[in-house]
């Protein structure tokens, strides 16, 4: 399965047009609904996809304390900005207990604006490690299994502690554990280009629709969910793995018409305005459009939030605002 590779300035369109996907799908999730192709099919990849498309655009040579600054005005300012005003809003104007949690993060700056904004430090945390690890001189094996150890360190903690503590640890520290492996997997998996191996995509789809079987059918139901500590050793990276070569494959062949391209891959751009402002039109839109089928709903919201990344992205100084250079 050999597709050429549409790029950007040299950036590969498909990876924005998963993003755009992605964000949407993360947006459906989050409407309220009882069905389960709504959430918990969604919820077994979107955001370990996020983070290993996140780790593709590491880079293998680098400056630490440079590549530090730059994610904390990428990721950061945008989390202490719309974390300080939605928060607040969100806790009806107790603008000191909003400040407090959004310092502690994770579970302490829970609102119903900012409830996805714990990604963004696990994010950051992950990243942090990223560099950190490969910023010692020792070779890619011992990289590897240092991921692979704290992966599986993050996993005794979640059977043995309990996840009411877990839940409450800063920024979600422990998770960055976990994420540091999809970070690792995301950029080998660009790097060695399994994405256009006919093998591993016949696979993945081969994974995800024996699962989606066994789960339809109650043979083995298969839960996944990154805030709430919702995890099943290896599983939890095979099918997320699994999930991300497909994605990657519709991508590419989207990557083929034009404007769908244009459009999806601008979205991919603007997916941290999106997860950031998606709550608040959630809200506001709940009674306008209570009647409005939730695939259309959740285009309306990414239009609205991507209209507001738009107007942002005019502006040199409250480019700062949403990450943007």
């Amino acid at each position: 399965m050999i597709l050429k590779q549409i790029t950007d300035n040299g950036r590969l369109i498909f990876l924005d047009i998963s993003k755009g996907i992605l964000i949407y799908l993360v947006v459906l999730g989050h409407l309220p609904s009882d069905d389960p192709l709504y959430h918990r099919y969604i919820f077994w990849f979107h955001m370990p996809v996020f983070l290993m498309i996140s780790g593709i655009f590491l880079k293998s040579k680098f400056v630490f304390k440079t590549e530090i600054c730059k994610k904390i005005k990428r990721l950061l300012i945008p989390y202490f900005f719309f974390s300080l005003i939605l928060g607040t809003i969100g806790r009806s104007g107790d603008f000191i207990k909003q400040a407090l949690g959004t310092i502690w993060g994770g579970y302490g700056n829970v609102t119903i604006y900012t409830f996805p904004y714990y990604f963004i430090v696990v994010l950051f945390g992950s990243v942090c490690l990223w560099y950190s690890i490969n910023n010692l001189k020792v070779n890619n094996l011992c990289k590897w299994a240092i991921a692979i150890v704290l992966y599986s360190i993050f996993h005794v903690l979640s059977l043995l502690v309990p996840h009411a503590f877990l839940e409450r640890i800063p920024w979600n520290l422990d998770m960055s554990l976990n994420a540091l492996l999809y970070l690792m997997l995301g950029k080998y998996i660009v790097k060695k280009k399994l994405y256009n191996n006919i093998k591993w995509v016949f696979g993945s789809i081969f994974i995800v629709v024996l699962f989606y079987i066994f789960d339809y059918k109650g043979i083995y139901k298969y839960d996944f969910d990154l805030k709430y500590h919702n995890w099943t050793f290896l599983l939890d990276i095979i099918i997320p793995v699994s999930c991300m070569l497909l994605l990657f494959s519709i991508s590419r062949l989207l990557s083929k018409i034009p404007y769908i391209r244009s459009l999806i891959s601008y979205i991919g751009k603007g997916s941290l305005t999106v997860l950031l402002l998606h709550p608040l039109f959630i809200k506001i839109y709940q009674n306008v459009f209570s009647d409005t089928n939730l695939f259309l709903l959740s285009f309306i919201n990414v239009l609205s939030c991507m209209f507001v990344y738009y107007l942002l992205c005019k502006n040199k100084y409250s480019r700062y605002v949403i990450g943007e250079k």
